[in-house]
């Protein structure tokens, strides 16, 4: 989908909350950092270390998924301009993330139907290629929505939405 293609990214939503993936203030996240490229995708280096293992070396497969769900939700909102969350997301396990090694993780949208978006995620190294790849349908979370779940929501986190919200319609 070639809609944020030339976009300048959104304000960065760390700073609004406490994200195990990216907010850079979590010192037992991963604090992912996003960049997009001329093809309108979104990337993160990641680098984990031991914190985050299974076994001895590998990165935890549950880790795996948080770092593609991280980079797809980051792409929608490059592209629609409005948080969203994640309502499926399919893995394909390649082989194992290792502890210490460089990967990079890349993600698009693939198209949009009413409040639904669909992307695809993948998480590379250089030198062994295809570690995972992911689909998954998000839900936008436009103000409107956030007010029909503020009874269901705590007051901080809706007070963090409305306060990002008005930074991105600026």
């Amino acid at each position: 989908m070639s809609q944020g293609i030339h976009r300048a990214p959104p304000p960065d939503p760390s700073a609004y909350g406490n994200c195990f993936g990216c907010a850079p203030g979590n010192m037992k996240g991963m604090r992912l950092q996003f960049r997009h490229d001329e093809a309108g995708r979104i990337l993160t280096d990641v680098q984990l270390g031991v914190d985050y293992e299974s076994f001895p070396g590998i990165i935890h497969g549950g880790i795996v998924a948080t770092v593609l769900d991280e980079v797809m939700a980051r792409a929608s909102l490059h592209v629609h301009r409005m948080p969203s969350m994640t309502v499926g997301l399919r893995l394909r396990y390649v082989q194992a993330m290792r502890t210490g090694q460089r990967y990079v993780a890349t993600a698009e949208v693939q198209s949009r139907d009413g409040e639904l978006v669909r992307l695809q995620g993948r998480l590379e190294t250089e030198s062994n290629g295809l570690v995972a790849a992911a689909d998954a349908t998000f839900i936008l979370l436009d103000a409107e929505r956030m007010d029909t779940a503020r009874h269901g929501l705590p007051a901080e986190t809706l007070e963090s939405f409305k306060r990002y919200m008005q930074r991105v319609t600026q």
